[in-house]
């Protein structure tokens, strides 16, 4: 990376820094402190100059690189974009952290792509995605140079170009995944569903766990063939997709992406499609046993009681109706089900299956009222009907 002379002349007070930073042991904290001072109250150059002055004032490596990456933020909102970008080319150079170093690379980037330099932001962007295919830092590179050139060129041209740039050096990392996802994205949107089908296939070949776009790549594929009829394509997608999960579930730690719930909940919507009622209410099923964090459960139950009502088995419909009141009495879907379940007498007129969080809130607000003088006034209370839910 070429230097300007604005980063060569604050490289030369860095290097100067340490030799003298023992003389104040707390001019570091007093000035990045009056740097954070002045970024609250908008001051965004203030706020510079003092984060400049704490990255001379310091012989912490850690310390100094933060204060320049800040440094650079604020000259960037003060509209100073060429000292800005000085600031983070220095750090991505120079710097000692690799997590900083990082950020400041990244920030150069999307400094490069708002000037108009697109070949050296895709260029820093691939080389921070080769240095950390398996960080979140090299995914964003990735994702943030897709994004500027789909600006650049609607109809993907662009992204097509970087896309084949990117995989010549990605291809043997995981990243090349996430190349192709979103690549076959774009070729969707475009109506090439046959390319698309062809990029998502070959991202499935890196296989889960160590394929950080396994659970959304089937779940879109899954779709693609849902929306052709293809039901027993999508069918086959999506269980290849969870019988990882099941492979895995013994492992230490969590082996649920958070696509899984969703790609169990198409499994049932596909099995329904295809008429096989018994199978989908028994899919539905599954999802809320198997998925106890997700917040499609109560859609599962929902459902599973829609489709057993529809095979006929009211009593089993009934009996869903009633868990998924009580289980989620503060849902749309629980109320409904409420609703159900009374009228089937699962549940009868005289059991209090209420929302406990309402209930709280409501005992909050009248021990607020009780204890606000402001609510002591010679105003006429108001009507029953009017400041009671539950009256309601």
């Amino acid at each position: 990376m070429l230097l300007g002379h604005r980063t060569l002349t604050f490289a030369l007070v860095c290097a100067l820094a340490s030799a003298c930073a023992y003389q104040r042991p707390y001019a570091f904290r007093e000035a990045f402190s009056s740097a954070q001072r002045a970024q609250r109250l908008g001051r965004s150059l203030e706020a510079a100059h003092a984060f400049d002055r704490a990255a001379a004032t310091t012989a912490r490596p850690l310390d100094r690189d933060e204060a320049i990456y800040r440094a650079g933020q604020a000259y960037r909102r003060a509209g100073d974009v060429e000292t800005a970008l000085a600031r983070f080319e220095w750090l991505a150079t120079h710097g000692d952290d690799a997590a900083r170093r990082t950020r400041g690379e990244l920030e150069a980037v999307r400094i490069y792509f708002d000037r108009g330099q697109w070949d050296r932001a895709e260029q820093v962007a691939i080389e921070v995605a080769a240095r950390q295919p398996a960080m979140g830092a090299g995914r964003r590179a990735i994702e943030l140079a897709l994004i500027e050139a789909d600006t650049r060129d609607a109809t993907y041209a662009a992204t097509e170009r970087f896309a084949a740039r990117a995989w010549a050096r990605l291809s043997n990392t995981e990243l090349a995944a996430t190349l192709d996802v979103e690549l076959a994205r774009r070729r969707r949107r475009a109506g090439r569903h046959r390319d698309a089908i062809t990029l998502y296939e070959r991202a499935l070949t890196w296989r889960y766990p160590h394929n950080p776009r396994w659970d959304d790549a089937s779940l879109e594929l899954a779709r693609i063939h849902e929306e052709a009829g293809r039901f027993a394509e999508a069918l086959a997608v999506i269980d290849r997709a969870l019988s990882m999960r099941e492979q895995l579930v013994l492992i230490p730690g969590s082996a649920v992406r958070p696509k899984f719930p969703e790609l169990a909940l198409e499994r049932a919507k596909v099995l329904e499609a295809m008429g096989e009622l018994g199978r989908a209410a028994d899919a539905y099923r599954a999802l809320y046993v198997d998925f106890r964090d997700s917040t499609l459960r109560d859609d599962a139950l929902e459902n599973e009681s829609r489709v057993r009502r529809a095979m006929g088995d009211a009593a089993r419909s009934c009996a869903v109706d009633a868990q998924l009141a009580r289980e989620f009495p503060c849902t749309r879907r629980g109320r409904a089900a409420l609703e159900r379940a009374r009228a089937c007498r699962a549940i009868s007129a005289s059991d209090d299956v209420r929302c406990l969080e309402q209930r709280a809130r409501r005992s909050a607000n009248d021990a607020d009222s009780a204890a606000d003088p402001s609510d002591l006034s010679d105003e006429a209370p108001a009507s029953p009907s009017a400041t009671s839910d539950e009256r309601r």
